[in-house]
């Protein structure tokens, strides 16, 4: 097998960690306005700690369905390649 195989990359976690994804410019200044915005939030909510616990509840699970949302789309990319991969092989 050859030594770039995708396969092989999977197989030893060589691809598709975190730290192998690289950002775009644009993702890092939404992650700043994004931080930005949240500390303006907590900070007026400070007074009030059962509304802040539940804008809590809120993010995490927003961040749960982002999760989830990501998971459904890898799947579908990884479906919609092994099918041309199929197609490929088939010529």
């Amino acid at each position: 097998m050859k030594e770039k195989s995708p396969i092989r990359q999977m197989l030893y976690g060589q691809r598709r960690q975190m730290q192998t994804i690289k950002t775009t410019e644009e993702y890092h200044k939404i992650t700043e306005k994004l931080v930005e915005n949240d500390d303006a939030l907590r900070e007026k909510l400070a007074g009030l700690p059962e509304l802040l616990e539940l804008y809590g509840k809120v993010k995490d699970s927003l961040g749960e369905l982002n999760l989830e949302e990501a998971a459904a789309h890898y799947a579908e990319g990884f479906k919609f390649g092994l099918l041309i991969g199929l197609e490929t092989a088939g010529d």
